[in-house]
């Protein structure tokens, strides 16, 4: 486990008790809930570096959820908004507790999550993917995991976001491997 330190104030507390502690499973099962999560983090703490890293890193535990479900294409749609937070914070955050634990676990988790990502792609060749209307029957599970592997597909494989990935800054004892993950699954 790593260590985050972090003067809670009363509205990160809220925010953390009422959405992640609470509903950290539902979040997991749900990874487009997480770029709401991530985007009420700035107003939530009224814009304390700090506190919205602490989030961050609540954040990415449900993340980590998901990957222990074995989850990995949900996972990569998770920590494209994560990322794209941390990329803007980690210049002025770079002394601060949790750091590097931190940014080891989110790298962790990217080169995790792709090769779980190759693995559903793979599996799921083939399977239709349907546009769902509303009073349709719930897709499968197979269904709804292509439909995932597709929206990896379109927003996290793209060379916009591979940019943020290569251009985090970075962080010292560090040696990020997520950009040549996602890098590599963009080119098979």
């Amino acid at each position: 486990m790593f260590f985050f330190r972090c003067e809670l104030n009363q509205g990160l507390a809220m925010y953390l008790n009422m959405n992640l502690v609470r509903l950290g499973r539902k979040v997991a099962e749900q990874p487009n809930l997480v770029v709401q999560l991530v985007n009420a983090l700035p107003q939530t703490t009224g814009g304390d570096p700090e506190g919205i890293f602490s989030g961050l890193a609540c954040v990415l535990a449900c993340a980590g959820i998901a990957m222990a479900d074995g989850n990995g294409t949900a996972v990569m749609i998770m920590l494209s908004p994560i990322s794209q937070m941390w990329a803007q914070l980690a210049q002025h955050l770079q002394e601060i507790d949790g750091v590097q634990s931190f940014v080891e676990l989110l790298d962790e988790y990217w080169v995790q999550a792709t090769a779980m990502y190759l693995a559903d792609a793979e599996a799921l060749k083939g399977v239709e993917i349907v546009p769902l209307k509303r009073g349709d029957p719930q897709p499968s599970e197979e269904q709804m995991k292509a439909m995932m592997v597709q929206a990896v597909k379109e927003s996290v494989l793209q060379d916009e976001f591979i940019k943020v990935l290569e251009e985090m800054p970075t962080v010292q004892g560090v040696e990020m491997k997520a950009a040549a993950a996602v890098r590599a699954a963009k080119s098979s």
